[in-house]
């Protein structure tokens, strides 16, 4: 299985907030379980520590991913922009990480879902998600 981590994950895991949903928790500390982390979410990630709605540092973030074999970071493509949703309802970053999860899935074998909180993503039926 591989996972697709989406920005309030990310950063709730790294702050072991109480907030990061139980079944994400579960997954996150997995070791079998891989991860994807769109460049976006790592841009949104930053965004969050300099406005200081984080308690998490921006290098801390980049830290955990770096000694962590399980994640990879997924860079923003061409690839990715063309297989963004239309008319679906997302905002921008939220339909860049479904474009990864949907590029990711095609180059693989393997099930892959996003760990999100986000309904659009979850209304949008365009990725599995969970939280």
């Amino acid at each position: 299985m591989i996972l697709v981590v989406d920005t309030h994950a990310l950063v709730w895991y790294a702050e072991d907030s109480p907030r990061l949903g139980s079944t994400a928790r579960r997954l996150l500390l997995n070791p079998d379980v891989r991860f994807t982390v769109p460049t976006i979410v790592l841009a949104e990630a930053r965004s969050l520590e300099e406005s200081g709605r984080t308690k998490v540092s921006w290098d801390d973030i980049l830290s955990a991913l770096e000694a962590d074999p399980r994640f990879e970071v997924y860079p923003l493509t061409l690839d990715v922009l063309r297989r963004m949703p239309r008319k679906q309802g997302l905002e921008m970053h939220d339909g860049i990480v479904c474009a990864t999860a949907v590029l990711v899935a095609e180059s693989t074998s393997e099930d892959v879902q996003v760990i999100t909180k986000d309904r659009a993503i979850a209304a949008s039926g365009l990725v599995e998600t969970v939280w």
